[in-house]
């Protein structure tokens, strides 16, 4: 419990996080998660994924959404994180046309 405090008043320190999403809800995504949480550099604010199977659930207790949350436009989001190791060339391209 210590250590959580440490960290929290830590990052109290560090108002100039980077606000990121993770594109990529599945072990990828989650492990990426768990190494941001212990970061003062980076905050998730949400995961995005395809999957309606996992849309509307939520990992470390940060929401998943679908893709057309972006088109809303109301998030300040600095970098979008791709954790989706299996993608060939033709669909990170074809998300990354997307995200753009």
């Amino acid at each position: 419990m210590i250590k959580d405090i440490l960290r929290y008043l830590k990052s109290l320190e560090f108002k100039n996080y980077k606000s990121v999403v993770i594109y990529g809800a599945g072990s990828a995504g989650a492990q990426l998660a768990a190494q941001l949480r212990n970061s003062t550099e980076y905050k998730v604010k949400f995961f995005i994924d395809d999957s309606e199977y996992l849309i509307d659930r939520r990992i470390y207790n940060i929401p998943i959404f679908s893709p057309d949350i972006l088109k809303k436009g109301y998030f300040k989001i600095d970098e979008i994180l791709l954790a989706i190791p299996s993608l060939t060339i033709n669909e990170r391209s074809t998300i990354l046309e997307k995200l753009s």
